[in-house]
């Protein structure tokens, strides 16, 4: 009956804590909000004391979460302007760029589009933060294109 204790122990406590050190050494080699030398510590620390360390680690980086220092970039990613109503124009010239590389826009559409980014309008002459280029493009490639059964 000892395997049985054995077994449990390893898949109860050795695995998860096995993973949990191995996803926070990871998470120490990405982070870009610390200091070289932070970083190092904080590794050094987590392979002296294993468990201990990456106990403290979570606490500290759990404590601190919301005091990141505001012109140093954030371990997390950035997934575009979702918190502003402000357009991203940079974005919408590289996803013309990109639609325009790929064939479906030709150059005038690109032109129109380009245009359309860099005044701030969208397609109905309104202002959109919401409609991406790729979205207004895409829309516009499609209906220029016949519909299946249409001649």
């Amino acid at each position: 009956m000892d395997w049985f204790w054995h077994v449990l122990v390893i898949c109860l406590v050795v695995i998860p804590v096995t993973i949990m050190w191995l996803a926070i050494a990871f998470e120490l080699f990405t982070r870009r909000d610390l200091k070289w030398w932070q970083r190092l510590a904080w590794i050094l620390f987590i392979l002296i004391f294993p468990l201990i360390g990456s106990l403290i680690y979570l606490g500290y980086t759990w404590a601190t979460a919301g005091r990141r220092a505001p012109g140093r970039a954030s371990a997390l990613p950035r997934f575009g302007n979702q918190a502003s109503n402000v357009p991203d124009a940079e974005g919408d010239l590289a996803s013309l760029d990109r639609l325009r590389r790929n064939g479906v826009l030709t150059t005038d559409e690109f032109e129109a589009g380009k245009r359309r980014v860099l005044e701030g309008n969208t397609p109905d002459g309104g202002t959109s933060a919401t409609q991406t280029a790729d979205e207004s493009l895409q829309a516009t490639a499609t209906d220029t294109e016949p519909k299946h059964g249409a001649q």
